[in-house]
């Protein structure tokens, strides 16, 4: 099989076929409205119940400091789940903490970022910046293509997916968004080359251990569809490629409180327990419109998608196929999380659209919470 097709094939499998929580957080609060979110349960309910989304595992409503919903269906609190692209998002936070820490500079291209293999990229690969990357405006492509594949067992991947994906450009940089997980996996080889740590060491010290994630143990399994049952019998694992990289662009495991962890030290500017673990000015690029878009919401920033409205409040979003949600309602001092199942052997489990988790934001938990 060529070896275009073996790496398709292969991520294909893994991506389709592949004391109350937060008490520690800033002492900002939501506006306080006990008859609606005595509802708002039940409301949730009703809602998956008439759109069928009978694979949704948890929802968690956060308001300011509180947890004003947290249920699961079929599910418990301790149980993890592949967020899928919702790493995406991880991943910028850590990017922003490194350039918080002078460590990377968004100008800096890839040439300069992975020295080791700068004589193997034409120009236009070496000229790509990490903002371009961060921005889904660089030249690499999808590796989305639908549908199942066959003899995925016999794949025989590349011995090393960077180089791989370095040679996949398909067009020049800069010419606007075009959703590229490949350019996501660079971007987590550039913080293991910028820190000299794994991006799983990093994120414990900078990031997960800060804001209360629990990452030990840790599986970190090589991506390959052999190691599919030991991932989905892991409770956090993180994924790496063969040089021991992890994946930049999904199958993290969290439980939905981890996914609650993240939106709301974002609501809180990047603070935690009146710690600033990532900079404010960093939130603020990170969930604003860089560049128009196409997918979850109109328009994307580095690694969340923006533009996105609930209720007519401004709201930007983590979301990972299958049905994973982190949305910031910054507005209304909400964040919801919504977590659901998917199997990673069933090319046809993945069906469902991010406007159903959206949605439900809109019409359903924004309105408990206007004026």
């Amino acid at each position: 099989m060529p070896r275009s097709r073996a790496r398709r094939a292969m991520v294909l499998l893994w991506l389709i076929a592949a004391a109350p929580f937060l008490t520690s957080c800033s002492t900002s609060a939501a506006p306080e409205r006990p008859q609606a979110e005595g509802r708002l349960g039940d409301d949730i309910a009703d809602y998956l119940e008439r759109h069928q989304l009978t694979d949704v595992r948890a929802v968690i409503v956060v308001a300011g400091d509180r947890t004003v919903v947290e249920e699961y269906y079929d599910s418990t609190p301790e149980d993890y789940r592949s967020v899928f692209s919702v790493t995406k998002s991880v991943v910028s936070t850590l990017v922003g903490i490194a350039v918080d820490e002078g460590l990377l500079d968004l100008g800096q291209t890839l040439a300069q970022l992975l020295p080791a293999y700068a004589a193997t990229m034409t120009p236009d690969v070496a000229g790509t910046t990490l903002e371009q990357l961060l921005t889904m405006t660089g030249p690499f492509p999808d590796n989305w293509f639908g549908g199942a594949v066959a003899a995925v067992d016999q794949v025989d991947p590349p011995p090393d997916w960077i180089a791989y994906d370095l040679q996949t450009a398909v067009r020049p940089p800069g010419q606007g968004f075009a959703y590229s997980d490949p350019g996501v996996d660079l971007v987590a080889a550039i913080l293991a080359e910028a820190t000299g740590q794994s991006v799983l060491q990093y994120a414990r010290e900078k990031l997960f251990s800060p804001i209360g994630v629990d990452t030990e143990p840790a599986a970190e399994p090589l991506a390959v569809p052999g190691n599919i049952d030991a991932y989905e019998a892991a409770g956090f694992a993180w994924p790496v490629d063969p040089q021991g990289i992890h994946l930049g662009s999904t199958l993290l495991r969290l439980s939905p409180r981890d996914m609650a962890a993240l939106g709301s030290l974002f609501l809180h500017e990047g603070r935690w327990n009146g710690e600033q673990v990532v900079s404010a000015e960093w939130v603020r690029e990170a969930t604003a419109a860089q560049v128009p878009a196409r997918g979850a919401a109109p328009s994307y920033g580095y690694l969340w998608w923006t533009g996105a409205e609930a209720d007519g409040a401004a709201a930007y979003l983590a979301w990972g196929h299958g049905g994973q949600l982190i949305e910031v309602v910054p507005e209304r001092q909400l964040v919801v999380v919504m977590a659901s199942d998917v199997d990673l052997r069933n090319s046809a489990d993945y069906a469902m659209n991010p406007s159903r988790g959206t949605q439900l934001v809109d019409e359903v938990v924004a309105p408990a919470f206007g004026d």
